[in-house]
């Protein structure tokens, strides 16, 4: 089976995207609401640069406010500087586990660096902090979609049908032609051919339905035009058999 697909994960986090984490006033200083305000708005509008600058004033006041971490950790996101947004993830974790927050309210951080150890190839790290985000159900089909493709990639192909499995089960139809594109090839890499069949037919279905779906982006058409093509060309052989 075409391989290709699977080698564009990067494509694939077009769909995906960038997980913005709803802002929070809950622990921001009245006289500083202001600034954070702007710094929010200024993040939104993917002025980066503005927001960094806002957020580093707010962070000589008051250090240790979440909400000015948590802009700050996905602004150096955005900016493509995952070191650094790894670094205040972390201080996060630390520092909001230490004040008693239980492990499902810092769920969506280990997302994050789930997402961010992922594109760096560290796999073995990411699957510890998606594994943490999964047990709390957060952000259901891309944690899985992500754990599925690390599976495969160690060729745990029992693991990896599990976790698209549940991509499929879950509310992120964007994802779903790819979770059956992936799960077909773990199928066909386990010797189960009639699965592999199946599946390349639901990724076909699926991606029909993206592509002709009028909410959905131009590049979330492009991808499902990769997969509807890779998809049909993977069930050749099938045909030819039946």
């Amino acid at each position: 089976m075409d391989g290709t697909l699977l080698r564009r994960s990067a494509g694939l986090a077009l769909l995906i995207g960038v997980v913005r984490l709803a802002p929070s006033w809950a622990e921001v200083p009245d006289e500083l609401e202001p600034d954070y305000s702007e710094a929010v708005l200024s993040y939104n509008a993917n002025d980066f640069s503005r927001a960094q600058s806002l957020l580093n004033e707010l962070m000589k006041k008051a250090p240790t406010v979440p909400e000015f971490l948590e802009l700050k950790a996905l602004a150096l996101k955005s900016e493509k500087k995952p070191a650094e947004s790894v670094e205040v993830y972390e201080k996060l974790i630390v520092s909001k586990t230490a004040a008693g927050a239980p492990e499902k309210d810092v769920a969506p951080y280990h997302f994050e660096l789930g997402v961010i150890r992922f594109g760096q190839k560290e796999l073995g790290k990411a699957r510890t902090h998606l594994l943490v985000a999964a047990k709390h159900d957060f952000n259901r089909g891309p944690t899985h979609l992500y754990l599925g493709m690390d599976a495969f990639q160690r060729g745990a192909w029992g693991q990896a049908e599990e976790h698209f499995d549940e991509v499929m089960s879950s509310g992120a139809k964007e994802l779903w032609a790819a979770s059956a594109f992936y799960m077909a090839q773990a199928q066909a890499k386990a010797d189960y051919p009639g699965g592999a069949a199946y599946n390349l037919a639901k990724a076909k279905g699926y991606a029909q339905s993206m592509k002709e779906d009028p909410e959905a982006g131009p590049d979330a058409k492009k991808i499902a035009d990769q997969i509807y093509a890779s998809a049909d060309k993977a069930l050749k052989p099938f045909d030819k058999s039946s």
